[in-house]
């Protein structure tokens, strides 16, 4: 690696930065919204804990009963992953309860205050002023640094004996000594405790007996029985005695109130050795005066407590070498770890963190401790806007800054030429489906709203690809891989904005000292950026993958190929993604959003009979990357949602460099392309015996094979915003006539007019933009007698409304395929705009995706005069016979369609009864049925303008080519068959 590169990485992530404070005491107002509601959750427990203290006279609940005694649940959980602000929230309660006036006090003068947020925590500042005089919050007890046996019990004693030194000045310190048994002082406060600390010895550890005389060990075990049996009633009554004690320094001899001793507890899931301890202890030393508050990750807190029970079990002597006896145990385990972890924490007492949302972690901004003194900051986006992304090898994509991978808003709003505001309907639909997906809280959608009627009102608002210098009020729409990688605890939030404002420091470094600025911000004359500010938001998103690798529950064999097989340096030093092989694997998952239905009537051969035919709408929702090993093809692991966000986000980025540093980037289109729209055939195909093969064709629409995920994720929104938007359309009266018989052919002709402009919108220069005004919504006929005959029209007007749309729709196809035609076929956008105009937007047309009637209103406006209509240069080829190719590609279409059902999955079967299980299926049945498809829509063909040659030879040669490239076709014999 060059040392500019070595230089970047440091000046980025602050080594020779100050210290940084693992955790620190924060106000309420500097607190991250999960972190406010689980510190909001524990002051509630800790009000809860105190109302019992504060009424005089109250019974104590741990005196006896009958003989027994009632065991009190005193312990609190505050669960999170690593980083999730457990240690902080200790620490900011501790500070809530020393001045809860200064708590809720905001240290940045002139930062704005929700009002909602105010009342809130105005009323959890009354409860904290009620209870702080109540509660006594002992010294932290972090069980990382402490040696594995520790006596936890002494260690609880000492610090509850500190207790009654606090606030005490050196001379009137109360004796330290042990008191004798024949002392007065033996009684007080300071005399039970240290009873207790010398007995903590017998009771918590198993002293040596073996060697001893047998009269020493009758009288050890004499002892330890003794201080066993009064050990819980002295420690009771010795915490009642400091509780009266701390209560009579704080509201004067003679009160009859009590003060409740909190000890906080951090790192408790260290190992499984100190979380067996604590539990031991929580359940040794229960009483009303004594209440904990654990820190730990609740994932690890369950492991741990299973895995020491297991071990309890195995070293007791029933450990059994049969397999089934081994997981016997672990059931048994786990059941009492639920138990005791039901006992020792109810639910109620479990208290969790959770993650930073990706809207939180936008608006992040530092708190004052990690601040260095310094003022307030800009936030986590303004950073993210002034970061360029590194230099590519074309200008058309339109991805200029980091902020463009992470918020797509801008892409969904119609701009004109002069970059002025035309249309946010695409914007309010999506904003829409967000709303009731749950992504946007009502405060988003209001400022949302607020945006939109702006920019209507407005109308200069421009496009500035990440150069703006300022805040933005409304609310960000984020990519789905932003949706993920932003998903971060609070440690990882503050990581990545100390790396993004040490970069963008280190870029204004270098321009006050002669570089030029990159971006929109550079001049004229002026030198070229350096290297190190070209490639720091490349080393970022590496930092946060690997960050994000380390911190995850992936299998040691997944996170060893991920971060040393698969993210490699290459001979410059540079982060590349090396994919050979396969190893990373994308799963879809949508649901269905609307079904549209065509029947058929006369589209029937000898072999072939179509049903029906449905045109399935689906909704996208998730994409899961299954890692493979490339090892061992049988293990296979999930990418976790924040590694697989960071992963597409340094792929998009390095696909776009000059050198395009993702290697083995040719991919299946059925692996790339989201599932989102199908056409399935119901037909019976060649039947067997008296059987009938009902057979499901599924043909999935193509998209173009975009090799980055912001083009996907583009299409996708714009995409879930049409859906959103088309059911409401069907709903028109123009759209919902049983008696129209061109209703479904309508239907199918807006689809497709939709998906292709779609795919034009975002494989054009703008990125998106859908320009969707012109959808055919035409308005309402009204429903009286005399709008009879309006209503027969029904179907007039509707088609009018679509041919004006239609006609928009290839205006673009054709403004896209000028720009795309001569480019070559590489990953260049136009190239790859290009290859899918070629290729795929013909067969596209063709009767395996929409019925023929279908495709008339793209016919009709060829058939227009050419003073009516453009010169739609790339349609013209609809009005040409099938040309050899097109026949080719719909041949093996169908033929991979047939073999992916199950119809054929039955003749197999019922080949391999008759003839036995090594009988093969013949042949020629496969390509007989391609042959018939072709040769039904054969019968009805749309209108054509051209000659229509004949179409036997032509199947004839595709079987002959398909035959000869499978090494199936049969050697002509010159004599009889023997």
């Amino acid at each position: 690696m060059d040392s500019t590169h070595e230089t970047s990485h440091e000046v980025c992530f602050g080594a020779a930065r100050g210290p940084r404070p693992e955790a620190a005491a924060l106000g309420w107002f500097e607190l991250l919204p999960a972190t406010q509601q689980a510190m909001e959750e524990l002051i509630n427990w800790l009000y809860a804990a105190c109302r019992p203290q504060q009424v005089a006279g109250a019974a104590e609940p741990g005196s006896n009963i009958q003989g027994g005694e009632v065991q009190l649940a005193t312990s609190a959980l505050v669960s999170g992953d690593r980083g999730f602000g457990k240690t902080t929230i200790l620490l900011s309660t501790a500070y809530a309860l020393h001045d809860p006036k200064e708590f809720s006090t905001p240290r940045d003068a002139g930062t704005p205050v929700d009002p909602r947020e105010k009342e809130r925590c105005k009323r959890l500042v009354s409860k904290l002023s009620e209870i702080r005089e109540h509660i006594f919050w002992l010294d932290p007890l972090d069980m990382e640094p402490l040696p594995t046996h520790a006596n936890l019990l002494a260690t609880l004693l000492v610090r509850v004996r500190n207790a009654l030194d606090v606030g005490l000045e050196l001379k009137r310190k109360e004796r330290w000594a042990p008191p004798s048994l024949l002392e007065e002082g033996l009684n007080d406060p300071y005399g039970r405790i240290d009873k207790l600390v010398r007995d903590a010895t017998f009771m918590w550890e198993d002293m040596p007996v073996q060697g001893k005389d047998p009269r020493q060990r009758a009288e050890h075990q004499i002892k330890a029985a003794e201080i066993y049996a009064t050990f819980r009633r002295d420690f009771r009554e010795a915490m009642e005695s400091v509780s009266r004690r701390l209560a009579e320094r704080r509201f004067g001899h003679g009160s009859h109130e009590k003060i409740l001793l909190v000890l906080p507890i951090d790192n408790v899931d260290r190992s499984i050795q100190h979380l067996h301890l604590i539990l031991k202890l929580t359940r040794m030393v229960a009483s009303h005066q004594l209440w904990f508050v654990l820190a730990s990750g609740r994932s690890e807190f369950q492991l741990f407590l299973e895995r020491s029970f297991q071990m309890e079990l195995t070293s007791s002597g029933q450990t059994l070498l049969v397999p089934k006896s081994r997981e016997d145990t672990l059931a048994i385990a786990r059941r009492q770890a639920a138990a005791a972890m039901r006992r020792v924490l109810p639910p109620v007492h479990r208290i969790q963190i959770e993650s930073v949302s990706p809207r939180r972690a936008w608006d992040f901004n530092a708190p004052a401790p990690f601040r260095d003194g310094r003022p307030a900051a800009k936030s986590l986006s303004y950073f993210l806007r002034k970061l360029r992304l590194p230099k590519t090898g074309e200008s058309s994509h339109g991805l200029k800054c980091f902020a463009d991978l992470f918020e797509i808003r801008d892409r969904l709003i119609v701009w004109d030429e002069e970059g002025k505001v035309k249309d946010t309907t695409l914007l309010e639909e999506y904003g829409q489906v967000l709303r009731e997906q749950g992504d946007y809280t009502l405060a988003d959608s209001i400022r949302l709203r607020v945006f939109i009627e702006s920019l209507k009102a407005k109308k200069d608002a421009r496009l500035v690809n990440g150069s703006k210098g300022s805040e933005d009020a409304s609310p960000p729409v984020f990519s789905y891989a932003a949706r993920l990688a932003l998903t971060l605890s609070a440690r990882t939030v503050l990581d990545l904005w100390q790396a993004l404002k040490a970069a963008v420091e280190e870029t204004e470094r270098h321009a006050e000292e002669g570089h030029r600025l990159p971006g929109e911000f550079s001049k004229k004359g002026q030198d070229a950026p350096c290297e190190s500010c070209d490639e720091q938001s490349v080393q970022i998103a590496e930092t946060m993958l690997r960050a994000a690798i380390d911190e995850s529950e992936l299998p040691g064999w997944a996170s060893e190929q991920l971060l040393n097989r698969i993210m490699r340096h290459n001979a410059q030093g540079r982060i590349c993604l090396d994919l050979t092989g396969r190893p990373v694997q994308r799963l879809k998952r949508t649901i269905l959003s609307d079904v549209l239905e065509w029947d058929y009537d006369k589209h029937k051969s000898a072999h072939i009979s179509l049903l029906g035919t449905e045109l399935h709408l689906r909704n996208f929702q998730d994409v899961l990357f299954e890692l493979r090993d490339l090892d061992n093809p049988s293990r296979k692991a999930l990418m976790p949602p924040n590694v697989a966000g960071w992963f597409m986000l340094l792929h998009d980025m390095l696909v776009l460099t000059p050198d395009r540093r993702v290697m083995n980037r040719v991919a299946a289109p059925e692996e790339v392309i989201p599932e989102l729209t199908v056409t399935l055939h119901e037909a019976v195909l060649h039947p067997i015996g008296a059987e009938r093969l009902d057979a499901r064709l599924r043909f999935w629409w193509f998209l173009p094979s975009w090799n980055t995920f912001t083009d996907y994720v583009i299409f996708i929104a714009q995409w879930k915003a049409f859906l959103h938007k088309v059911q409401v359309l069907f709903q028109n009266p123009h759209w919902t006539s049983a008696a129209d018989k061109t209703l479904a052919a309508d239907k199918f002709s807006l689809v497709m007019a939709a998906w292709i402009d779609n795919v034009c919108s975002v494989a054009g220069e703008r990125l998106g933009g859908w320009d969707w005004r012109r959808l055919p919504e035409v308005p309402e006929v009204p429903e009286v007698e005399e709008a009879k005959k309006e209503k027969e029209d029904l179907s007039l007007r509707r088609g009018n409304a679509l041919s004006d749309y239609v006609r928009e729709v290839m205006g673009h196809v054709e403004e896209l395929s000028n720009k795309a035609r001569g480019t070559r076929a590489d990953y260049h956008r136009l190239g790859i705009a290009n290859s899918w105009l070629e290729h795929c937007l013909p067969v596209l047309l063709g009767p395996e995706f929409i019925p023929p009637r279908s495709r008339l209103p793209f016919e009709q406006e060829l058939k227009k005069p050419p003073s009516e209509s453009k010169d739609y240069r790339w349609w013209r080829r609809l009005e040409e016979p099938d040309s050899e190719v097109l026949l080719q590609r719909r041949y093996d279409l169908f033929r991979s369609a047939v073999a992916r059902s199950k119809a054929y999955r039955v003749h197999k079967r019922f080949h391999a009864l008759e003839r036995g299980p090594e009988a093969r299926p013949p042949r020629d049945w496969l390509p007989r049925c391609c042959e018939e498809w072709l040769s039904l829509w054969e019968e009805t063909p749309p209108k054509r303008s051209g000659p229509v040659k004949d179409s036997a030879p032509r199947k004839g040669r595709i079987q002959t080519q398909t035959a000869h490239r499978r090494g199936r076709v049969p050697t002509k014999r010159k004599g009889p068959r023997k």
